[in-house]
Order: C-alpha cells, then structure tokens, then sequence
C-alpha cells in the first residue's frame, strides 16, 4: 500500500471518525476517558485470568496467555511490536504499517469493517481494537467465543494505562514495566526543561493536522493533552469534540501564538523550503494570526502525532521544543 494511502486511512479514522462526532462515540458515555481499566489494578503480576473493562464499559476476561493476537488498529500493533509480542500477533489491519514489519503480517481489512472470516481462519484467541471499531463488532466477536477488547486511548495517562493492559494481556510484564518506566523517566526529563514555564504565561498553541481540513486535537485526546503538558494553551480545548475540525475564523478569533502543523514526511520539504510558509503569510486571513505574522509556525512529522502509543512520548518532546523552543537551544536530543 502506498504511503499517502496509509496516511490518508489513518487521517480518516483518528481525525474525521473523531471530528465529526460519530454516531458511534457521541452515544458514549463520556465519563469512560480511559479504557483498559483493570478490574484489579493492583495486581500487575502476570496471572490469568486478566479482567479489564474496555472502551465500550464491557467486562473481558482473558482466561490465559493468547498465543494468537489480531489487531484492528496501528496503535495496537505498535504497542505489541514493542512490547515484543509480535509473534503472538498472526492478524492486522491494512492500515497497521510501523514499525517494520508490521506491514507483514496478515491483514484482516479496515478498522471498521475487517474480514469476520479471515479472523475465524486465523484461529484468533483474542481480537484487540479500538472503539473506532463499532461495539456491534466486539459482540458478535464474543457471539463467535472470541475474545475481544476495545480500547479507547484518552489522555496521556490513559494511553500508558492501555500499555498496561495489553502488557497483562499477553503476558508481558517485565517488558511493560521496563517501557512504562522509560516512557515516565523521559517525560520526568522534560518536565524538569519545562520547570521555568510554571506559573508564567502560557503561550495559545493550535496543532492543526495539515491545513486543508484544520483537524485539531481538542480536550479528552492525547495529543491535546501533549499540548497541556508542554505547559500551554490549547486553543482546541473549548471545542466539543475530541478531535474537532476547526473553522479559520475560530482561528483568527483564538489567535494562536504557535501554530503547529503536523504534516506527512513527504510534504514537510515544501515546508522547509519556506515557499508554503511565504504562501501562508501572503494569505489575507492567515497573515493576520500572531503564529504566522511573527514567524511561529512549526512543521513537525505527522506520524508522531498520529497513532497514540510508545511514541507519544518523543511527540512530547517535539511538541516542547516547538512551542518553547529557548529552552532546547544547546541541547540534542532527550534520551
């Protein structure tokens, strides 16, 4: 599959399922933020049965290690990829392409609407998704004995809480703990970088995902929370949805101080070449927004930014240089 594919399909399912407020997350209840949630919290020791409650408030019990994983969403695939349980992992979707390797594994279809059959051929013990994934497809995996969990992936916390879980899942604890720990050490890293912006002005931030449909990242998701944890505004915040679409004239009313914005690999050269940020400036709405008028637009890789997961924590530290850039200055990359 082709990489603007790739991206387009996740674009899809992360921005636009999210922004526009489907059907299927509207009737939601909205105290449920993080899935995941052990039903024994205390007890991350690795003993079946497991017995989470998912992103949909549906109570899973996983009775023994799954030897044969499907997963219906990239960031799934990467949390197993991580945690080393790829072996374990017999089935993904066509959208699931990082890290390498993923890319051959057996794919079942879409997120929404994968392969019932080929999940039945490939002997799954257990299906791990998303709630971008409709609930009436986790039913009628557990109509067929199949277990299968769906995982909502909140803020940053619920994010790493999900980590857990899928580390309790399949069994591995000692790798869960050590990425958990490297994950917590670096954001305790950062923060110590952050600690002059403490009680000091925050700066308006927009991370917009490209300009052309100004997806953004409002309150409840994780890469708005990225956004708080740097230490600023998120102008995205007020809106009423998790992933909202933005109007310009929101824009021009907010009057962000950074604009980010999160574009694919392949585009960010017309970026840095400055002849989209000369466009930018020319334009007569946008060159009336501080970020642009004074030179603050950032251009970060999109893909960071896309799947929630190991990797929010570089987006971390991406989003901090990029909205506080001074005080990254003389100093590489945070380890």
């Amino acid at each position: 599959m082709k990489t603007g594919e790739v991206m387009r399909g996740r674009l899809r399912y992360y921005l636009i399922g999210f922004g526009l407020g489907c059907l299927l997350l509207i009737v939601l209840p909205r105290p449920i933020r993080r899935s995941g949630i052990e039903k024994d919290p205390g007890a991350f020791h690795g003993h079946y049965p497991v017995r989470i409650d998912d992103g949909f408030g549906r109570e899973v019990e996983v009775n023994y290690r799954p030897r044969r994983i499907i997963s219906l969403a990239p960031s799934v695939t990467e949390i197993l990829f991580r945690l080393g349980g790829e072996k374990q992992l017999v089935g993904n979707t066509k959208f699931c392409s990082y890290p390498p390797g993923a890319e051959a594994i057996e794919k079942v279809g879409g997120i929404r609407q994968p392969s019932l059959e080929k999940i039945i051929q490939l002997q799954a013990d257990v299906v791990l998704g998303t709630v971008l994934s409709p609930v009436s497809l986790y039913e009628r995996f557990e109509a067929m004995n199949i277990k299968a969990i769906a995982f909502r992936h909140g803020d940053f916390e619920g994010v790493l809480e999900d980590i857990r879980s899928i580390g309790r899942i399949t069994g591995k604890i000692g790798e869960t703990i050590r990425l958990i720990s490297s994950i917590e050490e670096k954001r305790q890293r950062i923060e110590e970088r952050l600690r002059n912006k403490v009680n000091k002005p925050r700066p308006r931030v927009v991370l917009l995902y490209g300009l052309r449909g100004l997806y953004s990242a409002g309150a409840g998701s994780w890469a708005g929370d990225l956004i708080e944890l740097c230490h600023a505004d998120n102008i995205a915040a007020s809106a009423s949805s998790t992933w909202p679409q933005l109007s310009l004239e929101g824009i021009l009313v907010a009057d962000p101080e950074v604009l980010i914005l999160a574009v694919p690999t392949k585009d960010q050269g017309l970026w840095e070449s400055g002849d989209e940020l000369l466009l930018l400036r020319k334009d007569e709405v946008w060159r009336n927004v501080s970020a642009v008028r004074n030179g603050r637009v950032e251009v970060i890789d999109s893909e960071i930014l896309e799947i929630p997961g190991p990797r929010m924590i570089d987006a971390l530290e991406t989003l901090a240089r990029a909205i506080h850039p001074e005080l990254f200055e003389q100093s590489g990359h945070i380890p």
